[in-house]
């Protein structure tokens, strides 16, 4: 071979190991594991068929059992759908019916993590608007050794996330993804127990870690080809409140202003804080707040009374503002 040849032979090497080249076929392997698993598994799709989902769960807090319920989902689509959740004597109702949602609980305090149940029976939704791949790398899930896609996110961590996909079978299995509330919370979910439901493919275990702490455990007792639902099922229940239903993946709303609440004159350092349910409407106010979790009734209205007054960006659907219910923390510091 000549100067010449070895030349150019060695340009076309350099041209195809450069930094940009290795970028793309990252970005290219990347895009492709996650929406073939976003594809395989994900039962509220379009084309998808009408499904009755039934499933139970337990709800652990640094591994101890905290507590332990049901949830229900019927879906025929995604402007009808309707999801159930029973935690002891807690009762939760939530209705989607074209571009209006509705959440009832049986109680005003509701169970700590029962509105996550939701969003965990969503496994193959990923619906990242455009994936930014960071890196991939092998690692072992489950025995398996798996693809795991680290996505990139913006400055607060929307759009990050961490997938690892079977390569043979094309499923999720692990998830990693932060969780806005009033901070940035870690989810750590592993899927399992794949089992075919029409062309698709879904599990039949869900466990997850918050913050590095055991969550929630869910097993599917029953999935099933839903022909004919009732259509009283979709009726918005009597009392609920008013939310949106997007069909996309919302955007979640910002915290702009937090008022730091006025601390109960001659009550102790509280362990833990706070957690306000509310509703953040489309103009970024706070509506139809109530504790999901008690530290104790002083501490409780003066949550209460803080929260009422925070600021918010609304969350986003298709760029348009949309309501959504979020959980907040409200911590206490004893002056």
């Amino acid at each position: 071979m000549n100067l010449l040849a070895r030349l150019i032979l060695a340009a076309g090497l350099a041209a195809l190991l450069s930094p940009d080249s290795v970028a793309e076929n990252r970005q290219e392997e990347g895009e492709k594991l996650v929406r073939h698993a976003e594809q395989i598994s994900n039962l509220r799709s379009d084309d998808a068929r009408p499904f009755r989902l039934k499933a139970s769960f337990t709800l652990l807090g640094k591994g101890a059992v905290t507590g332990e319920g049901t949830y229900t989902e019927i879906w025929v689509s995604h402007g009808r759908w309707r999801r159930d959740t029973v935690l002891g004597t807690f009762h939760r109702t939530e209705v989607g019916v074209d571009k209006k949602g509705w959440i009832l609980d049986s109680t005003d305090n509701s169970p700590v993590k029962t509105g996550e149940l939701g969003r965990l029976m969503h496994v193959g939704e990923i619906r990242q608007e455009s994936i930014k791949v960071a890196a991939i790398r092998d690692q072992s899930v489950q025995g398996v050794q798996a693809r795991c896609v680290e996505l990139k996110g913006d400055n607060n961590n929307i759009g990050k996330g961490k997938f690892c996909i079977d390569p043979q079978r094309g499923v999720l299995l692990l998830r990693e993804i932060p969780v806005w509330v009033n901070r940035n919370v870690d989810y750590l979910c592993e899927y399992s127990q794949y089992e075919q439901f029409a062309d698709r493919m879904y599990p039949r275990h869900i466990q997850c870690v918050e913050d590095g702490y055991p969550g929630i455990d869910v097993r599917v007792q029953e999935l099933s080809v839903e022909s004919s639902p009732d259509p009283a099922l979709f009726a918005p229940p009597i009392g609920a409140k008013e939310v949106g239903n997007c069909s996309s993946k919302v955007q979640p709303p910002k915290a702009l202003q937090t008022p730091d609440p006025e601390y109960p004159k001659g009550e102790p350092q509280p362990s833990s804080p706070e957690l306000i349910f509310l509703i953040v409407g489309v103009d970024g106010k706070p509506r139809d707040l109530k504790v999901a979790s008690s530290i104790g009734k002083l501490f409780d209205s003066q949550a209460l009374g803080a929260v009422s007054q925070w600021v918010f960006r609304p969350a986003m659907c298709d760029g348009d503002p949309v309501a959504v219910q979020v959980n907040v923390e409200v911590t206490f510091r004893k002056p």
